[in-house]
């Protein structure tokens, strides 16, 4: 019975211990996710179209809500941090559902760029990212390659890499 019970504790600390990786792992592919989404609506602003940022920012704000509803174990104050940036990704995304103005729709997305670059900056990633700055107004946003892509926030390619993060 001892052996029993003993065997009962080891396996229920195990699976605690799993409880955090899962969490991580989960929330990683899920910000990996609406980081992919963000891109993509940054690409078609780049090319002045709206024609897909609905979509893409109702993945975005489908994917913060599946985030919420994981229980995580981080520490308390990164929890909070961690809770407040994922809120925020849910709600700049939220107004651009249906926006077919382009300027409006530029301005969201500059608005969602920073509660996203401040977790990359706070949790980081496995895969490296590009934080680019407009040179005329500089406003930021997120690119997975280090190749220039044509600017967000205005019909011209411009733009220069201002951070790295992430790769580890």
């Amino acid at each position: 019975m001892k052996t029993f019970i003993s065997s009962i504790t080891l396996l229920t600390f195990l699976f605690l211990l799993e409880v955090n990786p899962l969490f991580a792992q989960d929330h990683k592919i899920l910000m990996e996710q609406i980081i992919k989404h963000y891109q993509d609506i940054g690409q078609s602003l780049s090319k002045g179209s709206t024609e897909e940022v609905t979509q893409h920012a109702n993945a975005i704000v489908t994917a913060t809500e599946e985030i919420m509803k994981l229980k995580n174990g981080l520490p308390k104050e990164k929890k909070k941090q961690f809770n407040i940036l994922v809120k925020r990704i849910n709600s700049y995304a939220q107004k651009l559902v249906g926006n077919k103005d382009i300027e409006a729709l530029r301005t969201e997305f500059d608005v969602l760029s920073k509660p996203l670059i401040g977790y990359l900056n706070t949790f980081g990633s496995g895969k490296k990212y590009f934080i680019y700055a407009c040179e005329g107004d500089m406003n930021l946003w997120i690119q997975e390659n280090r190749k220039p892509q044509q600017d967000p926030y205005c019909d011209s390619p411009c733009g220069k890499i201002i951070k790295e993060i992430g790769g580890n």
